[in-house]
């Protein structure tokens, strides 16, 4: 799961740049 949360917040943030940040809440959450 820590593994899991740490790839969830840098793919979160490499997406926020591109997508909105509820987009990558979302893809943060589904990797959890």
């Amino acid at each position: 799961m820590i593994v899991g949360a740490v790839l969830g917040g840098i793919l979160g943030d490499m997406a926020s740049d591109t997508f909105e940040e509820e987009t990558a809440e979302f893809i943060r959450w589904k990797l959890i």
